[in-house]
């Protein structure tokens, strides 16, 4: 999902009561946790790098 620029910077809550925090526009990855109704999305330099290191740290846990 692309977040785009005019999400603006902080914390934000879209009409079904998601509270979210935009750092800055970008193509984010999105997930969700296994126990949780809540969508996370994180954008970063390196989408790819990021969600090999979250699939890492989730099988590390186990």
């Amino acid at each position: 999902m692309k977040l785009p620029w005019y999400y603006g910077l902080g914390w934000k809550y879209d009409l079904k009561g998601h509270e979210f925090f935009s750092a800055k526009p970008g193509l984010a990855l999105s997930f969700r946790l296994n126990d949780s109704p809540k969508q996370y999305r994180l954008v970063a330099k390196n989408n790819q790098a990021l969600k090999e290191a979250i699939i890492r740290a989730v099988d590390y846990s186990k």
